[in-house]
């Protein structure tokens, strides 16, 4: 790639206040210098004019659920959220390996028009990993691990851990351990999971189920699990909230992502910033409203300090529009949403040593608006439906 150098009327660095007509230096890939085009002294032949165009850090998705995903490509999901999970893992039971690599081949072309380069990913298939390094994707896998009923957790470990040391972490790719759900997931995994690993994922207060289930050991968790035959009779009903579940059960890592988180209270926030874990937010607005499940009371979890950032669900993977819907949602300034999708993301995922912001020393991962015109909020236009180009 060489030395280059683009001059822009906008340049949204994230880690400091956008800079009108402006300039970025990358070299040989890494971001080497940026500023005002009046104070750049570097090699004029090497400059190239962008005109009325806005640069800014490729996004980051949180947390993406390639496993469950809707019969056919966009179909909205309907009727009870737990009943669609049933018969999403149904379907991902029954795909076969081809059929599921081709849908992941497809997901991470579309992530990648989207604009990202960098992605959390719950899965139970670890041979998207290798799909995910090929495409220069950065990516946090966490491999999903269920079985409700504590007498099998030993032999599910055992399996699991086996299978976990065969995946190689390298310089894009890394490999976590996370239980599937808090309704899924043995109390013994969770705590082996806990004692090997510094970073998971888990879905939690998603649906009003949870909180039955929790109370009762009844309703559609329930009988979600009978379903399954994973039912664990011995188990008893510990009737608190899911996020003390969470916390009292030991659950949690020193990085823990809880995505969604809908279904919360002021309390429950309360316990978790009191703990000494790194709990990042990861939400899915879009999702939430196809649902109905509610908005996730992003506000106040901003105030309390908790990093927050975006992800998407299933075949959805624009998270542009995902953006979009943030800021209809929960009130936060454009410069607010586009930090939970960037630098916040890539700080959730452990990667904000090399993307996220425009920073020197960092990739030069950067995209791409631009207009016809010139251009009065830089913002407005990264939020509009204008094309997306990688910067290069």
């Amino acid at each position: 790639m060489g030395n280059q150098t683009f001059f822009a009327e906008w340049i949204i660095p994230v880690a400091r206040p956008p800079i009108h007509q402006g300039f970025v230096t990358a070299n040989d890939g890494i971001i080497s210098n940026l500023g005002a085009q009046t104070e750049f002294s570097g090699d004029p032949s090497s400059v190239r004019a962008l005109n009325h165009t806005v640069i800014f850090p490729a996004l980051v998705n949180a947390m993406f659920h390639p496993d469950f995903s809707t019969d056919r490509h966009g179909e909205t999901p309907r009727g009870n959220f737990i009943s669609w999970l049933h018969a999403a893992h149904n379907r991902s039971a029954g795909q076969s390996l081809s059929d599921f690599q081709s849908q992941a081949l497809s997901a991470l072309r579309n992530i990648l028009e989207a604009g990202t380069a960098a992605v959390g990913i719950r899965t139970r298939h670890p041979e998207i990993g290798q799909h995910l390094e090929n495409s220069g994707i950065y990516s946090a896998i966490f491999h999903t691990i269920s079985g409700f009923k504590q007498y099998n957790a030993y032999e599910i470990w055992r399996q699991r851990k086996l299978a976990f040391r065969t995946w190689k972490n390298t310089q894009h790719t890394h490999h976590h351990l996370s239980g599937e759900f808090l309704y899924t997931t043995a109390p013994l995994l969770f705590l082996e999971i806990a004692k090997i690993e510094e970073r998971t994922a888990l879905p939690v207060a998603t649906c009003r189920d949870e909180e039955l289930f929790l109370a009762k050991r009844n309703g559609t968790i329930y009988q979600y699990l009978l379903s399954l035959d994973d039912m664990d009779y011995r188990w008893n009903p510990p009737n608190i909230s899911p996020v003390q579940y969470l916390i009292n059960g030991g659950f949690s890592v020193s990085d823990t992502i809880l995505s969604q988180m809908i279904h919360v209270t002021e309390e429950d926030l309360e316990l978790l910033a009191e703990c000494s874990t790194d709990f990042h937010i990861c939400l899915h607005p879009r999702f939430d409203r196809v649902w109905e499940l509610g908005t996730a009371p992003a506000p106040i979890m901003r105030k309390k300090g908790f990093n927050l950032c975006l992800g998407t669900f299933a075949e959805h993977l624009d998270l542009r529009k995902e953006m979009r819907s943030a800021l209809a949602e929960y009130g936060f300034q454009p410069a607010e949403i586009l930090e939970m999708a960037t630098i916040n993301g890539a700080v959730a995922l452990g990667f904000d040593d090399q993307l996220g912001s425009i920073v020197p020393g960092k990739q030069a991962r950067l995209f791409t608006v631009s207009d016809e015109n010139s251009i009065r909020d830089p913002y407005e236009l990264i939020f509009s439906n204008a094309r997306l180009q990688p910067l290069g």
